[in-house]
């Protein structure tokens, strides 16, 4: 991990903890496991890294250079965890990681996967923070981080005698691009944007006790998500 990037390291432990649950699969089995990586920013900080040191010595670094690239976190999270099925690299505006699971469950409902992770990863750029503000607004509390989430289908967790009775099923998944302003309060105003977001907090819905059967989701520019589970 030592040249990692931020969003390698959040993406890392996110990854680790959601495939602890299928910790006991044979190797080969978890060698088909597809990864789908979400991320509205991609590696900015790599990026801007890379041209401040081109400009600033007239000299490249092959490390920077291969961290910058969008595909970089997806292929590190690929080596480390050995994961050789499907891999793809997903950026759709401020519903990426919505977009992503979208994809995963076509693949898993289509029969190409048993399992895909779908991660959500971008970290807060301090070069860009004036162009992030307005898009955002003044009054938003912008943050970094990275969720996981394993998706399985029914048939494939009754293969592998998986428990499922008490799991949450992703019913549908909608993205509304013109809600009413009023639609949201204050408080719920004050929340990152970022892909990551979409994931932690599908993630916080499914394990709470009195989860609800949706899960809304507002964006800058008064579009807003809504997952429905069941």
């Amino acid at each position: 991990l030592r040249r990692a990037t931020k969003n390698m390291i959040y993406a890392f432990i996110a990854v680790e903890k959601a495939l602890e649950c299928i910790s006991f699969l044979p190797e080969q089995e978890k060698e088909n496991i597809g990864i789908i990586l979400s991320s509205g920013h991609g590696e900015l900080d790599a990026t801007i890294s890379f041209f401040k040191k081109w400009k600033n010595s007239n000299l490249v670094s092959p490390t920077l250079f291969q961290n910058s690239l969008y595909h970089s976190t997806l292929g590190f999270l690929s080596q480390f965890f050995k994961l050789k099925g499907l891999g793809m690299t997903l950026s759709a505006s401020h519903f990426s990681g919505e977009k992503a699971i979208l994809m995963a469950l076509d693949h898993l409902q289509r029969g190409e996967l048993s399992f895909c992770l779908v991660v959500g990863v971008d970290c807060y750029c301090q070069d860009l923070s004036e162009t992030l503000e307005d898009i955002y607004g003044s009054d938003v509390r912008l943050g970094e981080g990275s969720g996981a989430i394993l998706l399985g289908e029914k048939s494939s967790l009754q293969h592998f005698n998986i428990e499922y009775k008490n799991l949450k099923m992703i019913q549908s998944i909608s993205i509304t691009e013109n809600p009413l302003k009023d639609t949201f309060s204050e408080k719920e105003k004050l929340v990152s944007f970022y892909d990551s977001v979409c994931i932690e907090k599908i993630i916080k819905e499914i394990n709470r006790k009195d989860s609800k059967s949706s899960l809304k989701l507002m964006k800058p520019f008064n579009k807003f998500s809504e997952i429905h589970f069941k």
